[in-house]
């Protein structure tokens, strides 16, 4: 039965490696997690695939090297002419690995996340199912809500319920690359009746406020250090082969030093990244239990959700049964009003 509500945690086991401002690459989710830092790192970092800028598709030495960001020319470099990539009319350009790449995405999505505006108003289709019971409902929401403590107005469409929640399914603005809990109820599990759903955003570090992963600049120990690699400290990440010019693909896989012991739902499995401006288009967590989904768009000038799915399996006590459920939620019509329209946010 659906009678219980899914609560995952989404991520919440360690932080990154040794970041200044305590955020991390330890992503991953479940329902019992470790304080944030209890993870350990892992004994051995494995190496990434790199890709050029602009994505002009080229690996840097051999899979077992690791390649590395340059801040400073060489002599060489000064006085010798750029080669011409083969599969590309420009010069050969940087080289950033998965890693570099991911790291540099956190940060522009964390960017983005800052500038919310203070209103959103928008509508959303959630199509649940529920399997086992062959049941399905559609929900068809419009919802106006306060960015800055996610209180929203609840209007079932056309003219059903108005009540006062948290934006429904997801925060429009919601950044997927942070630590978070993410809590799914069927008030009426076999109607799919006034579905409700609570995200909330957690403190990525010791000392720091609920807020998306953020990296800092990576450092030199000694001055004449020219070169630093950067690794994510809790998962391999390469570059897919579907990779483009326009949308990159990088695909992560949780070291054991991750999921040794660990009791979480999902982990992190995908990010799909706009190259013109380094900002995530889809974001994807899977697991054997749950998978969760995000995709964005770019509306005015504001970075948020376009779409959401949600899958999970609710075991029974002692795990004698099982029912999974899917959602699937579509936004759109989206408005970005200076003041809202009802007074109850304000």
């Amino acid at each position: 039965m659906c009678a219980a509500a899914a609560t995952l945690t989404v991520p919440g086991c360690g932080v990154g490696a040794g970041e200044a401002d305590g955020a991390g690459d330890g992503v991953g989710g479940g329902k019992i997690c470790a304080p944030a830092g209890a993870a350990s790192p892992p004994s051995a970092r494995a190496n990434a695939n790199a890709m050029p800028l602009r994505r002009c598709v080229r690996r840097a030495g051999s899979p077992e090297s690791r390649s590395v960001i340059s801040k400073s020319r060489s002599r060489r470099d000064e006085t010798e002419a750029h080669v011409p990539h083969p599969f590309c009319d420009l010069p050969r350009p940087p080289v950033l690995t998965a890693d570099a790449e991911f790291r540099a995405v956190a940060n522009a999505a964390f960017a983005a996340w800052q500038q919310q505006p203070p209103y959103i108003a928008y509508h959303v289709d959630v199509d649940v199912e529920v399997p086992a019971l062959k049941q399905s409902r559609r929900i068809e929401r419009a919802v106006e809500t306060r960015t800055r403590d996610n209180l929203a107005v609840l209007q079932d469409l056309p003219r059903g319920q108005n009540q006062l929640g948290g934006a429904f399914p997801v925060p429009p603005t919601f950044d997927a690359l942070s630590y978070f809990k993410l809590d799914f109820h069927l008030g009426d599990p076999i109607r799919q009746h006034n579905p409700l759903t609570a995200v909330t955003m957690l403190s990525p570090g010791a000392g720091l406020p609920p807020q998306p992963l953020r990296y800092s600049d990576p450092l030199p120990s000694r001055p004449e250090v020219t070169v630093v690699v950067t690794t994510l400290r809790n998962y391999y990440a390469r570059y897919a082969l579907d990779s483009t010019d326009r949308i990159a693909h990088i695909v992560l896989q949780p070291l054991p030093a991750l999921t040794r012991d660990n009791s979480s739902t999902f982990f992190l499995k995908d990010v799909y990244v706009d190259m013109a401006t380094n900002l995530p288009t889809r974001v994807a967590y899977s697991g054997a239990a749950a998978d969760f989904t995000v995709d964005y768009t770019v509306v005015e000038d504001h970075w948020v959700i376009s779409h959401a799915s949600y899958r999970a399996t609710i075991f029974a006590p002692f795990h004698i049964g099982q029912t999974s459920f899917r959602t699937e939620a579509t936004y759109g019509a989206f408005t970005f009003p200076e003041s809202p329209q009802d007074p109850r946010l304000k």
